[in-house]
């Protein structure tokens, strides 16, 4: 019998019952050795690599050649760049930072502060005014006066000077801007109905943005912070709860199973890491963290810490040593390691296999996983015996059997295969089969199969 199909991404639908598919704590990558083309991989756990502040971490912020690549950190209101604390920032929305190559702005939707080497300072806006969002564009910050559709710019290589003259408004719907994200020479202006999208031209100090009329558009964003730069575009959760990638226009990335998770949700944040060469967009919920990376696929993993109910990183920066994360419940700063356990607690990776059954019934004398068998460290993990965990349902997984497990093999064990035996009969719909790997050990799977003939005596 061929191989049976593996989720690459989660996918629940409440709406119609449909069988959840899982792919938690792993990814989807395109490999020319698997047969089916793609396959699954597990992300590394997570281990404390510092600890700034009172926590929990907000922010974390790195740009190449911006005060010798150190990292700032946002815990709680408390701004540190590296372990020396800065000072202290007002405003308790989702934090929006920009940097020139010598200036650094923040703002949580109170005042904009600006750090210049060794000194952190309020921005004074004209008539004080509180902003929700900033970003740079041409040596110039932009600012978003918060609760209208008025956005201002500072002067050349100033972030704090603002003049009173110095603005704009966007014009096209009579809403609110929650947001502005900068893509090259293009402004975005994401309000809550509509964005505009603005040019630079740098001839006309007093007026240094024209709008581009064709490429306006009639949706808005969700929340400030819903709203990123990935791979060299803005993507964004539309009003309308769907993902959006903007080209010419804005394209849909999100899927109907996603779009029921965001409308359960009360809290809203994009945000990105690359790892391995892949480039991954992060949209944390109060119901779960999903991931999306375009050389995958057009799927959205589940990234999830045990007994946690969402993912212990809430934003993430990627400097030369590798991804850092801030935590969602303390001051920790994580880093991706090799211990397979998210700061202590366990590492649970699921798949979900299906072997859909239009009519009569298939017997499953044999189920086989081809995976990274034999990986385990057991010069680290002495007294582990790694093993595969499956339950099978019949019923479109409503009801499960109980779990299974079978051998990962020990280490240097890579030709073994773990295998299940004797499942029975089944019939329509199919058979929906759910894995999961506790134990410390990196998981690939690349095939599923049913009924394989059994290998040789070393197997």
């Amino acid at each position: 019998m061929p191989d049976i199909l593996y989720g690459k991404g989660s996918y629940r639908r409440d709406n119609g019952s449909f069988p959840e598919l899982k792919l938690v704590n792993m990814f989807p990558e395109k490999a020319p050795t698997v047969e089916q083309g793609v396959a699954i991989l597990s992300r590394p756990g997570l281990r404390v690599g510092a600890n700034r502040g009172p926590g929990p971490i907000r922010d974390v912020y790195q740009r190449p050649g911006l005060f010798n690549g150190d990292i700032f950190t946002l815990s709680g209101n408390q701004l540190f760049r590296n372990d020396t604390l800065l000072g202290t920032i007002d405003g308790d929305q989702i934090p929006r930072v920009a940097s020139s190559k010598t200036e650094l702005v923040i703002t949580c939707g109170a005042s904009a502060w600006s750090y210049i080497e060794g000194n952190l300072s309020r921005i004074t806006m004209p008539d004080e005014f509180p902003v929700i969002s900033v970003a740079f564009i041409n040596n110039t910050f932009v600012y978003i006066k918060r609760y209208t559709n008025k956005f201002y710019w500072s002067d050349v290589n100033n972030g704090r000077s603002v003049q009173p003259l110095s603005f704009g408004s966007a014009e096209m719907a009579p809403d609110d801007l929650r947001d502005v994200i900068t893509v090259g020479d293009n402004m975005f202006l994401l309000g809550q109905e509509s964005i505009e999208v603005y040019y630079w031209q740098g001839d006309n100090p007093r007026l240094p943005f024209t709008r581009i009329n064709q490429r306006t558009t009639p949706k808005g964003v969700i929340a400030t912070g819903a709203a990123t730069l990935f791979d060299n575009a803005l993507h964004f959760i539309g009003n309308d709860g769907v993902v959006y990638r903007m080209a010419e226009v804005a394209g849909r990335i999100s899927n109907h199973g996603l779009e029921e998770r965001i409308a359960e949700s009360a809290f809203f944040r994009l945000f990105t890491f690359t790892f391995q060469g892949h480039a991954f967009l992060c949209m944390r919920l109060d119901v779960g963290t999903w991931v999306f990376d375009p050389a995958g696929g057009a799927e959205w993993p589940e990234f999830t810490t045990h007994n946690l109910g969402n993912f212990l990183g809430q934003c993430a920066t990627t400097p030369e040593t590798g991804v850092m994360f801030g935590s969602s419940i303390d001051n920790s700063i994580f880093e991706f390691g090799d211990e397979w356990t998210d700061a202590g607690e366990r590492l649970i990776r699921q798949f979900t296999a299906a072997l859909p059954i239009a009519v009569g019934s298939v017997p499953v004398d044999a189920l086989e996983v081809e995976c990274s068998a034999g990986t385990i460290n057991q010069f680290d993990w002495p007294h582990i015996d790694p093993q595969l965990e499956v339950r099978a349902s019949r019923d479109g997984g409503k009801e499960f059997t109980m779990w299974r497990t079978a051998r990962l093999g020990g280490q240097g064990e890579h030709r073994w295969r773990p295998r299940y035996r004797r499942f029975g009969y089944f019939d329509a719909p199919g058979a929906l089969f759910d894995f999961r790997c506790v134990d410390p050990m990196p998981l690939r799977v690349s095939a599923v199969r049913v009924n394989e003939a059994a290998g040789g005596r070393q197997r």
